[in-house]
């Protein structure tokens, strides 16, 4: 079991000012426009939180967006949205507008990433729902329950012989080959515009759970750091509304793929890969390169970077599956779990005294934590929770 903290030391007060606002409300706005859309819950995690010492840890939990298990087609779907709303010279962003069917010349657009789960699914799900195909590469590792979620809404798979970064710079060769259109969330040279719109897409997710707090302001946020774009649009929504100074923003990732980590650790202001082979059962988090575009965003923006072994994650699986008497169950999968898995162990492992010190957390704290995913791999997850 480990748990590895480094403050940033390249976090900048200034900057956030000049960050572009969310359009938040018209993102919003799109996403209720979806007949699956409804405001996933935000738990209170009330007897942990007054077990472990703390005011309250808030869960948002996005394993019922959409029926999809994950948060992760609020960001695609917006930017395929966008993408289709300037490839045809529409003014209007109504979801009923942008179907295939309108437009002659939509048999021949397809849609392609690469995913290591979520994303893909994502995307291979708007895509359907509006009457696209869609191309999704994925790593040799992912697990089959995965890519059968895929393919079950419509996606083609490719299983491609290599991790999540490798996958991303094929699908960009064989996207300019075969005339595909890349919906990535992560960046590349002459490709930023799309994950761009992916990060404004999720900012519907923090906007849903401020409004549920009903004026409560989180006093520190963990967030999952994959390539980071989830982790730069937290940042960009809670620094924009509320500063530096109320909210210390933790970002959390797997020892074996901390590239975030890595990055503020070597504190040279540029983004770092992790060195090693990538090898975590956080298979959503499961990336060794930071996206370009996040990168900035992330080392400016974040209190701190967290590196968790995945015991961490399997700790948090159980607190939420097996609660507190009197807080409710939450069905969270390895990469959902890690935030309250090194939560827990921090508030109650006399091993980590000094991150506790470091982080701040004390019986006056008020944590957020989001859920990223349910059980997408429910093999493993029933090995887990046992």
């Amino acid at each position: 079991m480990e748990l590895n903290l480094v403050k940033n030391q390249q976090i900048n007060s200034n900057t956030w000012e000049s960050w572009e606002k969310f359009p938040v409300k018209s993102i919003r706005d799109f996403h209720a426009q979806f007949d699956e859309y409804s405001i996933t819950p935000l738990h209170g995690l009330h007897c942990l939180s007054k077990k472990v010492g703390i005011k309250a840890i808030w869960v948002k939990d996005e394993s019922y967006r959409f029926g999809l298990n994950a948060y992760k087609a609020l960001g695609g779907s917006f930017a395929i949205a966008q993408f289709l709303k300037q490839h045809y010279k529409w003014k209007e962003k109504d979801f009923n507008l942008l179907q295939s069917s309108n437009f002659p010349d939509s048999k021949d657009l397809v849609f392609a990433t690469m995913t290591d789960g979520k994303h893909g699914l994502g995307v291979a799900y708007i895509a359907n729902k509006l009457g696209y195909r869609s191309e999704i590469y994925v790593p040799k590792q992912m697990v089959p329950d995965r890519i059968e979620a895929i393919k079950k809404v419509g996606g083609k798979v490719t299983v491609f012989e290599g991790g999540y970064d490798d996958a991303a710079r094929q699908i960009a060769k064989d996207a300019k080959k075969f005339g595909w259109q890349v919906i990535s969330d992560t960046a590349w040279e002459g490709y930023t515009q799309i994950p761009e719109w992916i990060i404004d897409g999720y900012s519907t997710l923090f906007d849903e759970a401020m409004e549920q707090l009903k004026g409560e302001i989180p006093s520190h946020i963990f967030i999952q750091a994959g390539v980071g774009s989830l982790a730069s649009s937290l940042i960009q929504y809670f620094r924009n509304f509320y500063g530096m100074e109320k909210i210390k923003i933790i970002l959390t990732e797997p020892d074996r793929a901390d590239c975030f980590y890595q990055s503020a650790k070597i504190n040279d202001g540029k983004p770092h890969n992790y060195p090693g082979e990538v090898n975590t059962i956080m298979a959503g988090l499961a990336c060794a390169e930071p996206n370009p575009i996040a990168w900035p965003i992330v080392r400016d923006g974040a209190d701190f970077m967290l590196s968790c072994s995945d015991d961490i994650a399997a700790i948090g699986m159980r607190k939420y599956y097996y609660p507190e008497k009197g807080d409710p169950k939450i069905i969270s999968g390895e990469s959902g779990a890690v935030t309250l898995g090194a939560l827990h162990e921090i508030c109650t492992n006399s091993k980590y005294e000094k991150l506790l010190l470091a982080l701040e957390l004390d019986s006056n704290s008020k944590v957020l934590l989001i859920n990223t995913e349910g059980d997408t791999d429910p093999k493993n997850f029933k090995r887990i929770i046992g």
